[in-house]
């Protein structure tokens, strides 16, 4: 019998790392990435709903644990591909802390980032990642300025939708060269 435990407990401990190195899903709201774009939410939060682009932005102001967040989702075809978060960036230990109880544990990486400002000053931006299954999730003490943070989600959906509006942007570019070539060229015939 002591011998049977004695094997058993090894088994334990591979079963308890693999099932804490699983990734989080990330979610807000209940929203996950991939989820349809419903009616109910457009109605509250999309501006431009009844646009016909394929790209719509919703705006949400709530809070995640007592911090006061300001909400962007991205839908692109009806389908959230990403979000992102500004909140005051004193808040920044705060909403970290609600993120490590919701991920149960500490972020998978946090990052020290030297900024300097026009007037010379130095400062060091804070930031933590934690990978979930959706991507990487990022938290940012400073976003665009030193009064506001930033978070926000690189899941794989909205980097196929970054490259997919890259390509069109630069084959753009491409036909607009190839007709300026060709033009040139009647010009000079």
């Amino acid at each position: 019998m002591a011998l049977e435990k004695l094997l058993l407990l090894p088994v334990l401990l591979v079963s308890a790392t693999v099932y804490a190195s699983e990734k989080p899903e990330f979610d807000i709201n209940g929203l996950k990435i991939g989820d349809e774009l419903t009616e109910e939410f457009s109605e509250q939060y999309c501006r431009n709903r009844n646009s016909e682009k394929r790209e719509i932005e919703c705006k949400r102001k709530q809070k995640i644990d007592g911090v006061p967040v300001s909400v962007l989702y991205l839908f692109y075809d009806a389908s959230l591909v990403t979000v992102s978060l500004s909140f005051d960036s004193k808040a920044f230990r705060k909403l970290v802390s609600a993120y490590e109880d919701k991920y149960s544990g500490f972020p998978n990486d946090e990052i020290g980032e030297p900024m300097v400002l026009g007037d010379g000053v130095q400062y060091t931006n804070e930031k933590v990642l934690w990978a979930t299954t959706s991507g990487n999730f990022v938290i940012e003490k400073y976003g665009h300025n030193l009064a506001e943070g930033y978070a926000h989600l690189d899941s794989q959906e909205y980097n196929k939708y970054t490259n997919k509006k890259k390509i069109q942007r630069n084959s753009g570019k491409l036909a607009n060269l190839i007709s300026e070539l060709f033009v040139w060229e009647i010009v000079f015939e």
